[in-house]
């Protein structure tokens, strides 16, 4: 079998987001397409190794030009953890390199108090070469990610907006931020 490469993921993509603009529907798709792209060597070349000194860098591979989603790739240094944080939108990771350890959060909270909000861990996993997880708001999407080996990761991440900002949670205080997120290269 030919690999399976990004262009072709794009396209395919592309036409599932016209027949399924959001929802389960529309992970279960993304997830299937993404299976074959981070199980060969379809991401070669698409200079997913370019690094800064934050301890992971987001280089963006692909945005659709109609804003319905766009395609990352994650480089993580080895003990690179994010904060808790969410997406405001539904998005897919494969892990092409490596493993990466996803902790999953729920709002307990019933949302009433602006900037604040109770978190229950929900699941741990450990997410390895080839496998896909994903998110959906709004119960399904507050969590973070690290890289708990010695070795650097690579990561693909399809998400259904451009995110610039995000928010990050504080598991102690409960206190919500929304910060900023920019790439750190354009491939």
């Amino acid at each position: 079998m030919a690999d399976y490469r990004l262009v072709d993921f794009v396209r395919d993509l592309t036409q599932l987001v016209d027949t399924e603009p959001s929802g389960r529907a529309l992970i279960d798709g993304t997830r299937k397409l993404m299976q074959p792209l981070v199980t060969t060597a379809g991401l070669i070349g698409t200079a997913l190794e370019r690094r800064t000194d934050r301890g992971y860098s987001r280089n963006l591979l692909y945005h659709d030009p109609h804003d319905r989603f766009v395609v990352l790739a994650l480089f993580w240094e080895p003990g690179h953890i994010t904060p808790i944080h969410d997406h405001g939108t539904w998005g897919a990771m494969g892990i092409y390199k490596n493993e990466l350890e996803v902790v999953n959060y729920k709002r307990t909270d019933d949302r009433s108090r602006e900037g604040f909000a109770q978190l229950r861990h929900v699941n741990t996993l450990r997410e390895r070469a080839g496998s896909v997880s994903w998110v959906l708001p709004p119960e399904e999407e507050i969590h973070h990610i690290s890289n708990p080996t010695d070795r650097t990761a690579l990561s693909l991440h399809v998400y259904g907006r451009d995110i610039r900002r995000c928010n990050i949670y504080d598991l102690e205080s409960g206190r919500i931020e929304a910060i900023e997120l920019g790439y750190d290269n354009y491939v």
